[in-house]
């Protein structure tokens, strides 16, 4: 399955990463039926790690949920997976607060051992960022990544950058939930 990054712009940083499946298999999943994973095949899905000490992750969440919000009925489903900085036990309800106090309202997991994500973002201590963001085709086929550390729509001048890769986040979500 070809990425969307010969038709959306893409950072590089994570560009090794697209076309492999990723496996969500290990996390905790917090606000899901039965705290079950949802089913992913058949949607598109936008996961992002996050964790409740990030600036960048306080801009970025509220971004996903718009995105959630206006495709939604196009397929697109989204995950945000708590990572807690240092690697931590903290309870699930705590997390869904977070997410909800940040703005974020759809599925949400913890990572609180960092497992998924050292292993789905190999390097994850040398990257720039570890608030990355994996978009999905409905066969869980990396598809575009983010590597954050931050986006979000804004009309401030100074913030060009992170406004930017939302609209190339929002372009690839587009581009997917578009595929026959």
């Amino acid at each position: 399955m070809p990425s969307l990054a010969g038709s959306v712009p893409m950072p590089s940083e994570a560009a090794d990463l697209l076309g492999k499946h990723l496996v969500l298999d290990e996390l905790d999943w917090l606000n899901t039926p039965d705290n079950k994973p949802v089913k992913m095949a058949g949607k598109a899905t936008l996961v992002r790690w996050w964790t409740d000490t990030c600036p960048s992750c306080a801009m970025s969440l509220p971004a996903i949920e718009r995105q959630r919000k206006e495709f939604a009925t196009r397929g697109l489903q989204t995950l945000a997976v708590y990572h807690p900085k240092p690697p931590r036990d903290v309870a699930a309800h705590d997390v869904l607060q977070m997410a909800k106090a940040i703005g974020y309202s759809g599925w949400v997991a913890t990572d609180l051992q960092w497992k998924t994500l050292q292993r789905v973002y190999p390097g994850v201590h040398e990257r720039h960022s570890t608030s990355v963001c994996f978009l999905l085709d409905g066969k869980g086929v990396i598809r575009y990544v983010h590597p954050g550390p931050a986006f979000g729509p804004t009309d401030d001048p100074e913030k060009r950058q992170l406004n930017q890769d939302y609209l190339n986040i929002t372009a690839a979500i587009e581009a997917l939930v578009s595929e026959p």
